[in-house]
């Protein structure tokens, strides 16, 4: 019961740190995937109070949401009590985070509706087109295969070997889908080498975090008295994972913006949805946090989507049939 406990309060920790972040790890010229042509909105005062404003009703929910799935638990004592806590806590702090968003996007409206600054429009580029910057390979996502095929061979449980392999495709989904889509960026020429840059970075975390959540799920298998340090270790290396990834996409994508702008919030829904059929890109960067996200518009972004989650239930499907 004690590692479960631990097991809820990285999920708690890590869901909570994701959500305050996100406004922050944006590009400097948008605010709650509002974007605002060339100003920089880092030092803006009225950017700024909005930013804060989200971090204090983000931390008030977190600390609502998971003490009152703390308490549950802790009246009715049983992994299976505490199992749904977890699962009730996760939907419904995400529900309330999105509440909180939409509400920073129709302030950062507003902002920009007052406004009056003369912004040029101009189309996006596409990543695919550089030829300055090398694109990780393709073979890359055969770093996974290993951790795949061992946990069939060698584990006495058949979900955790598929939840291994359903991690891989996800990871090695994302890494494929990301790699051979291409991304636009909401820049102009100046800023394409750093944003391919960044994409590779999100690349090498992708397979990294497979790897790693791949490694983790077979040794508390295999090794289930090390399931306290394992996960602290897991979630350790984790955290060190994703700090150097938003490290390195800041410093790739937070850089002044320069050069002509397109003004494509019209495309964006809520400032999270990016829906563009003038657009070729089936992946487009994230207008909060960091990351790539679909171009609901075309249909190859549906089908890697509805694809990826229906394979992945597979898996599960079929591993729930072999334990039973």
């Amino acid at each position: 019961m004690r590692e479960a406990w631990w097991v809820f309060l990285v999920m708690a920790v890590i869901l909570w740190a994701s959500v305050v972040s996100a406004p922050w790890l944006s590009r400097p010229n948008t605010l709650f995937g509002v974007a605002f042509g060339t100003r920089d909105l880092r030092q803006d005062p009225a950017a700024r109070a909005i930013r804060g404003q989200f971090a204090v009703g983000a931390t008030g929910l977190a600390v609502v949401v998971w003490g009152v799935a703390a308490a549950v638990c802790g009246l009715l004592g049983t992994p299976l009590a505490l199992t749904w806590a977890l699962l009730g806590g996760c939907v419904a702090y995400l529900v309330a985070a999105f509440a909180l968003l939409v509400r920073g996007f129709r302030q950062a409206q507003a902002l920009r509706a007052a406004d009056r600054a003369p912004e040029a429009q101009r189309l996006t580029v596409d990543l695919a087109t550089l030829a300055r910057v090398r694109v990780l390979p393709w073979w890359g996502v055969l770093a996974l295969v290993p951790l795949v095929v061992a946990p069939w061979l060698w584990s006495h449980s058949a979900v955790a070997a598929a939840a291994n392999l359903a991690v891989a495709v996800a990871c090695g989904a994302s890494y494929l889908g990301a790699r051979f889509a291409g991304a636009s960026v909401r820049q102009g020429p100046h800023g394409t080498v750093a944003a391919a840059q960044a994409r590779n970075a999100l690349l090498g975390f992708s397979l990294g975090i497979g790897l790693l959540t791949q490694a983790y799920g077979w040794a508390s298998v295999a090794r289930p008295a090390w399931a306290t340090p394992l996960l602290i270790g897991y979630a350790a290396l984790a955290a060190a994972m994703l700090a150097g990834l938003i490290w390195v996409w800041l410093r790739r994508v937070q850089a002044p913006v320069q050069g002509p702008v397109r003004d494509d919030n019209a495309h964006w829904v809520l400032g999270l949805f990016y829906y563009a059929p003038e657009d070729s890109a089936v992946f487009v960067e994230k207008r909060l946090g960091v990351g790539l996200t679909l171009n609901m518009a075309r249909p190859a972004a549906w089908a890697f989507l509805l694809g990826t989650l229906a394979l992945v239930g597979v898996i599960v499907w079929v591993a729930t049939l072999m334990e039973e």
